[in-house]
C-alpha cells in the first residue's frame, strides 16, 4: 500500500521546506520500524503552502513480532537456594505468567530474566493515526506558532491534511484538521478544493490545478525557461543556487518575465548590480561576455493576464533601488579613505573585544607574525590588514552587507591602493571552496582574521555549542583548516594562537582558550576529512599524536591511506603486541639494554635494522617522507616477527628483561613517529 500524507498550511519560509518534508518522511519511517515494518521508497513533495510526503510498498498489516522485556538481574531473582524472590516472582506477575516460564538471557553485564511475548500485527490503518501525530511532534524548526483558539503549535497554521492509504481515506485527525481526500490547487488561478481519488493521481491533478508540486521539477522549470527568455537579449542567466532554491519555494507555478533598467546603472560595480537584483526582488542578472546586461528575469507566481503590467512594475522598483545604489556608491567615494578608518574605532565588534580598529590592528601583527612563519614579505599583507575592515563604515556595506570585501576591493582601488593590497581585502571575506582563488596574501589576510576571530570568542567563554553557533565559528575553523591545507603551509597551531591571544587586551581570559582552541580546530578537521572519503581509524591514527601542523597532519594521513595495506596491517599488529608487553613493565628506561646481553641472531638483526632506521628517520621526518617511514618500517615486519618467535621478551632475569623492553620502547618510538598504528582497524585496511 502507499500512504499519502498532506499538511496544508499558510505560506512556509521558503528556506526551510527541503528539511521540513525529508523531516517528516524520516520521522515517520523512523516510527514504523518497531513493528518491523520497513519503507524502502519515499516521495516529496513541498510548495509554498504544502508539505507532503508518500511512503511506498507497505504492507496491509504488521507482521507478528516478538517482544523481549527484560525482568531483574538473576541473582536479585533468585536467592542463595535457588528460590524466588519477590523481585523475581514480582516481575512474572506484572508479565502475566508463572516464574518457570520466564526465561535467561545472559550479556556481557550479567545474567537476566527475560519474558518474551508475541504480539499480533494490527492492520496498517489502525496503526497509522497515531504514528503520524508522533512523528509530527517530532518535526523540528526554528519558531512555532499558534491560530485562532487552537491548542496546537506548528511552523505555520494549518488549513487542511490530506490523508490517504492508497483510494482510502485515513481516520486521523491532526493539528486541529479532520483528514479527507480534499486538497488545494494554486491559491489565484485554482483556489477551489479538488478531491484525489488514489495516492497515484495526487501530483497529477494538482498540475492541472497550477501547482507543480515536486521541488526538483519546479527548479528546474525556473532554470530551463529563465535560461530560455534570457535568449531574448542574447544574454546568459546569472546563477545563484541560493537564490534559485529560495524562489523554488516561493512559486508553486513560475513564469519568468524579463525587465529591463536604464544603462546609466551599468556604472556600478557589477556585484553591486546583482545584489540589488537578488536582495530586493529576488531577480535574476543577466550578462554577456562577463558584462552585466541591463536587464533581469523575475519569477512570477502567477500567468498573468496583465503581463506587461507586471513587468513596469517590477522595472519601477528595480530602477527605484539602483538609484539607491548609486546614490550610495557615489556618497561612499567623497569621503576620504582615512575617514573610514577613524569610523572603525566607533563601530564596536564585540562589548568585551573592542572596535573594528581594535582588530585590524589586531590583523596587522598577526599577519605579520605569519609571513615571517612563511618567510616572505609582509608590506602588502599588513596594508590590506589594515584596510581589511574599512568599507565596514560604508554606505553600501550597511544596506548590503553581503558586499563587505567586494566594496572593499573596488574603494581600495578607487583611493588609490595598489591592486594586490585591493585583492587582498576582497578575498580575506570570501567564502572557501572548490571556486574560490586566492592569492598568498589574500589567503594569509583570511587565516589571521578567522584566527582572532575564534580566539576573541573562546577568550571571553562565547563558544559554540552543539545547537547554536551564532557567531559561525564552526565556520571560521573550518576556514583556517582549509586554508593551511589547500595552502599547503607548514605552520604551528599553537604558536599562532598564542600570538592570537596576546594580541587581545582582556584583563581575563580564559584559562584554557589556547587549548580548547587546538581541540575545536581538530575536531573540525576530523570532520572535513570524513568529508573527503578519509576513513575513520586513519584519522584517529593521526590525531592521537595531538598534530599541532595541520598540513603536516593532512600529509600523514594521505600516506596512510596509500601506503601498502599489507604492510600497515602487519605494522599495526605487531605495534599492538608491542604496546601490550610494555604495558607490563614499569620504570622503563629507553637506554636501559646492553648490547652484550644479545642472544639469538635474530635479536642481533632487529637491533641492526633498528639502529640504521633510527638514523635514517630524522632526516626523512624532516622531508616530510612518511610514505618512505612507514615503507621503512613495513620492511622491517619479517625480522620483529622472527625476533617475537625466538625471543622470550618477558625474561626471568630481570636484567635481560629490561633490556628487551628497552629495544621493544625503541621500536614504539619509531612506530608512533606519523601515527598510532595500533589504532587501525585490520578488517578495513
Amino acid at each position: 500500500m502507499d500512504f499519502l500524507l498532506e499538511i496544508g498550511t499558510e505560506e512556509l519560509p521558503a528556506d526551510q521546506l527541503v528539511s521540513l518534508v525529508e523531516q517528516l518522511g524520516d520521522l515517520l519511517r523512523q516510527q514504523l520500524l518497531p513493528y518491523a515494518i520497513g519503507c524502502e521508497q519515499i516521495d516529496y513533495w513541498a510548495t509554498p503552502r504544502r508539505l507532503a510526503v508518500c511512503w511506498r510498498d507497505l504492507p496491509e498489516q504488521c507482521p507478528e513480532r516478538v517482544q523481549e522485556i527484560r525482568g531483574p538481574a538473576l541473582e536479585r531473582a533468585y536467592d542463595a537456594d535457588k528460590r524466588p524472590t519477590p523481585a523475581g516472582l514480582g516481575f512474572a506477575k506484572s508479565c502475566g505468567v508463572a516464574i518457570d516460564a520466564l526465561q535467561t538471557k545472559t550479556t556481557t553485564k550479567g545474567a537476566w530474566l527475560v519474558h518474551q511475548r508475541t504480539i499480533q500485527g494490527l492492520p496498517l490503518a489502525e496503526l497509522l493515526p497515531d504514528l503520524v501525530m508522533a512523528a509530527v511532534k517530532q518535526l523540528r524548526y526554528p519558531r512555532a506558532m499558534r491560530w485562532s483558539d487552537q491548542p496546537h503549535w506548528f511552523i505555520r497554521p494549518v488549513h487542511w491534511v490530506l490523508a490517504l492509504l492508497d483510494t482510502e481515506v485515513l481516520a486521523l485527525s491532526l493539528l486541529g484538521q479532520l483528514a479527507d481526500r480534499l486538497t488545494y490547487g494554486h491559491r489565484f488561478m485554482f483556489p477551489e478544493a479538488v478531491s484525489i481519488p488514489s495516492v497515484a493521481q495526487y501530483e497529477s491533478i494538482l498540475k492541472t490545478r497550477g501547482v507543480i508540486a515536486d521541488i526538483q521539477q519546479r527548479r528546474n522549470l525556473i532554470i530551463r525557461e529563465s535560461e530560455k527568455l534570457a535568449t531574448q537579449v542574447d544574454g546568459n542567466l546569472v546563477l545563484d543556487d541560493a537564490l534559485v532554491n529560495e524562489i523554488t519555494g516561493l512559486v508553486e507555478y513560475p513564469v519568468p518575465i524579463l525587465g529591463h533598467f536604464s544603462k546609466d546603472y551599468l556604472t556600478l560595480p557589477a556585484e553591486v548590480l546583482v545584489e540589488v537584483l537578488r536582495h530586493h526582488q529576488k531577480c535574476f542578472a543577466l550578462s554577456r561576455q562577463q558584462q552585466i546586461l541591463p536587464a533581469f528575469i523575475w519569477i512570477s507566481h502567477i500567468q498573468s493576464t496583465c503581463s506587461q503590467s507586471v513587468v513596469a512594475g517590477n522595472e519601477r522598483v528595480i530602477q527605484a533601488r539602483l538609484s539607491d545604489a548609486a546614490f550610495f556608491f557615489a556618497q561612499d567615494k567623497q569621503q576620504r579613505l582615512d575617514s573610514y578608518l577613524e569610523a572603525l574605532a566607533d563601530i564596536q565588534w564585540h562589548v568585551k573585544l573592542g572596535s573594528l580598529d581594535d582588530k585590524c590592528q589586531r590583523l596587522v601583527r598577526l599577519t605579520k607574525m605569519l609571513c615571517q612563519q612563511l618567510q616572505r614579505s609582509d608590506s602588502t599583507v599588513c596594508r590590506a590588514a589594515r584596510l581589511a575592515k574599512f568599507d565596514l563604515a560604508t554606505a553600501m556595506v550597511n544596506e548590503f552587507p553581503v558586499l563587505q570585501g567586494i566594496m572593499g576591493y573596488h574603494y581600495a582601488l578607487y583611493f588609490g591602493e595598489t591592486a594586490a593590497v585591493a585583492r587582498a581585502i576582497k578575498e580575506h571575506n570570501q567564502l572557501i571552496g572548490d571556486e574560490a582563488v586566492w592569492s598568498d596574501d589574500g589567503r594569509i589576510l583570511a587565516l589571521a582574521d578567522r584566527m582572532d576571530t575564534l580566539v576573541g570568542y573562546f577568550s571571553i567563554q562565547l563558544r559554540p555549542t552543539g545547537e547554536k553557533d551564532p557567531y559561525a565559528l564552526r565556520r571560521a575553523a573550518l576556514g583556517i583548516v582549509q586554508l593551511l591545507i589547500e595552502g599547503q603551509w607548514f605552520m604551528p597551531l599553537q604558536v599562532m594562537l598564542t600570538h592570537a591571544v596576546e594580541g587581545f587586551k582582556l584583563t581575563e581570559i580564559a584559562t584554557d582558550t589556547i587549548e580548547a582552541l587546538l581541540d575545536y580546530i581538530r575536531e573540525r578537521m576530523y570532520q572535513w576529512l570524513l568529508e573527503q572519503a578519509i576513513r575513520p581509524d586513519v584519522i584517529q591514527a593521526v590525531f592521537a599524536t595531538k598534530p599541532d601542523d595541520l598540513y603536516d597532519a593532512y600529509l600523514r594521513v594521505i600516506a596512510l591511506m596509500t601506503s601498502e595495506s599489507s604492510s600497515l596491517s602487519a605494522l599495526s599488529q605487531l605495534n599492538k603486541r608491542v604496546s601490550k608487553l610494555l604495558a607490563k613493565s614499569d620504570g622503563l628506561k629507553v637506554d636501559g639494554f646492553d648490547s652484550a646481553l644479545v642472544q639469538h641472531d635474530s635479536e642481533r638483526c632487529l637491533l641492526t635494522m633498528l639502529k640504521q632506521a633510527e638514523q635514517q628517520q630524522p632526516a626523512m621526518m624532516q622531508a616530510r617522507d612518511y610514505q618512505q617511514i612507514i615503507e621503512t618500517l613495513g620492511a622491517m615486519s619479517p625480522v620483529m616477527n622472527k625476533f617475537f618467535e625466538e625471543t622470550l621478551i618477558l625474561h626471568p632475569d630481570p636484567i635481560v628483561r629490561q633490556h628487551r623492553l628497552c629495544i621493544l620502547q625503541r621500536l614504539k618510538i619509531l612506530f608512533q613517529q606519523v601515527a598510532d598504528i595500533t589504532l587501525l582497524q585490520l578488517d578495513k585496511i
